[in-house]
């Protein structure tokens, strides 16, 4: 298709030209409303005499308020369009800054000065200005009964959704930027926690009376075989008891006698 001599290609989302360097045949091309942002391939193109390339319409790469990008936009020879909204010497056209805001737009209007042609290239460069934010880490919070998985803490941050595997252990979080934001340079996005619980440290069996423990021989609270432990006392107690007892007879019938004697010189009998 190097003879073709006409083309048009107008609002047909076409953002290269450079497939169009070997059509030496071409006299007019018409393209505008598309993205295009170098028109340097055209100037191989040396019987084309007349070219239509306004209302580009171009998305820039976003980036946060004060950090530059390249500028995407070329026009014949590789030289960067100048955006006369913002660009006030040949130095800044390298280079975009972006304001603040939601979106940011630069219109540019050059004379792409391909050997015979004198055309307009013009349009607009349209880019998201985002806001950078650097996620706080989740913090992890071990649990107080053993045997339990402990959970993760996470924080609230503008600009910044997190979302985490916690199906077992090891749990994943990540954080990612919410729309009109971007991480800041160097953030941390990704963590990692063991949520494995304390072990349970089993109670020793209860130890029976009598048997050797790590402390020595337990001492037995049962009575000793062949008597009550206190059968010693109550033997004593009732030995005292039974002397008395026949202390007390052994008045009572000696005094008996006596009466009985005295009783029997009265009345003359006698024994």
């Amino acid at each position: 298709m190097t003879d073709l001599v006409q083309l048009g290609l107008s609002d047909n989302n076409v953002n290269d030209l450079a497939p169009l360097s070997e059509m030496t045949e071409m006299v007019s091309l018409t393209a505008g409303a598309n993205q295009i942002t170098d028109v340097s391939a055209l100037q191989e193109l040396p019987e084309l005499s007349w070219l239509y390339l306004r209302g580009q319409e171009v998305v820039a790469d976003p980036a946060p308020v004060g950090v530059p990008i390249v500028n995407p936009v070329k026009t014949d020879g590789g030289r960067p369009v100048e955006f006369s909204d913002f660009c006030t010497d040949s130095d800044c056209a390298q280079l975009i800054y972006p304001e603040a805001g939601a979106e940011v737009e630069n219109r540019w209007r050059d004379l792409a000065l391909l050997g015979r042609v004198d055309a307009a290239f013009s349009g607009r460069l349209v880019r998201d200005v985002l806001t950078q934010v650097n996620p706080l880490a989740p913090q992890l919070v071990r649990a107080e009964t053993c045997g339990v998985e402990s959970k993760v803490e996470i924080p609230e941050v503008l600009g910044a959704s997190y979302s985490s595997t916690t199906n077992g252990s090891p749990a994943i979080v990540t954080a990612a930027p919410e729309q009109g934001y971007m991480l800041a340079e160097g953030a941390t996005s990704r963590w990692q926690f063991d949520l494995s619980g304390e072990p349970c440290v089993p109670s020793p069996p209860p130890t029976e009376p009598g048997v050797t423990g790590p402390g020595g021989v337990i001492p037995s609270t049962q009575a000793p075989s062949g008597g009550d432990p206190g059968s010693e006392s109550t033997l004593a107690a009732t030995g005292s008891s039974v002397f008395a007892g026949s202390m007390v007879a052994s008045i009572l019938l000696v005094s008996g006698l006596g009466l009985m004697r005295v009783r029997s010189r009265a009345g003359r009998v006698t024994f």
